[in-house]
């Protein structure tokens, strides 16, 4: 009888013992199968991330792309500028390389192709830093794409080209401008100022202040406003006066003729003073 129930006990013990591993390794895989799950999210939302900063750096690679397009036309633009004022070329029917209301508007066009430039270089610099603080904001254990760190240092190295080519352009732009500006007080013997105004409308223009060489005063100045192609006299004190009211009336409003204006009036101050 002892010996029938110490049997029992014993297959009991066998039982509980066998019931408790079962249940161990149970609670064990249950476990593994929580951590895999979540290693299976985090892997899928650093491939998000991932796929969001590769996006993000295809986008910076296109913009810089056409920023060099951009560099590249400015260039073309120079070279053609550079020809025209070297070699003082001349066409009346496509170029007015010589004619007041058409040529001063290049200085213009330089500083808005710069700021132009300027601009899309501060966008392209911008989004890059987003990219730079997208990846930041990753653990730092987690895997990610080997090339992304040289794909980045890849762009800082072609925006700090396209800055440098900028400065370069600028260099270019002021020069040939001053070079413009010295010729044109030698070949038509004005001095030209140029400053942005803006019209009671809101429409912004570009005003020309011009004062010839032989100047008798520093009232003897002439304002023009140009836009859009279109240059208007501005009247002030001087062109108030009546002579030279009357040559406006004659010149610009009657034959729509700035350059004979401007023309006559030098001769006008060149005799004056030869005289006096």
């Amino acid at each position: 009888m002892l010996t029938a129930i110490s049997e029992e006990r014993d297959k009991l013990r066998k039982e509980h013992a066998t019931e408790s591993d079962q249940s161990g390794m149970e609670k064990t895989i249950r476990e593994l199968e929580s951590i895999i799950h979540e290693l299976k999210e985090l892997i899928s939302h650093k491939d998000t991330e991932l796929n969001i900063m590769n996006e993000r750096l295809n986008l910076e690679t296109r913009k810089v792309k056409s920023l060099e397009r951009e560099g590249d036309q400015l260039r073309s633009q120079v070279a053609l500028l550079e020809s025209k004022l070297g070699h003082g070329d001349y066409s009346a029917s496509s170029t007015k390389v010589l004619r007041m209301m058409n040529t001063l508007g290049v200085d213009n066009e330089a500083k808005q192709t710069i700021e132009v430039l300027q601009a899309e270089l501060k966008k392209t610099k911008e989004r890059l830093q987003a990219v730079e603080e997208l990846k930041g904001q990753t653990d730092p254990g987690t895997v990610v794409d080997a090339n992304i760190a040289e794909k980045l240092a890849q762009l800082k190295n072609q925006i700090a080209t396209l800055e440098k080519r900028e400065e370069r352009y600028k260099a270019v732009f002021a020069e040939r401008i001053s070079v413009f500006r010295k010729a044109c007080c030698s070949l038509f013997g004005y001095k030209i100022v140029m400053n942005d105004q803006q019209q009671s409308n809101g429409i912004p223009v570009t005003r020309f202040i011009l004062q010839s060489v032989y100047a008798q005063s520093d009232d003897e100045k002439l304002e023009f406003d140009y836009e859009s192609g279109s240059t208007n006299i501005v009247v002030n004190d001087y062109t108030s006066q009546q002579e030279i009211a009357r040559q406006v009336d004659i010149y610009i409003r009657r034959t729509n003729s700035i350059p004979a204006f401007t023309a006559n009036l030098t001769m006008e101050s060149f005799n004056k003073r030869s005289i006096c």
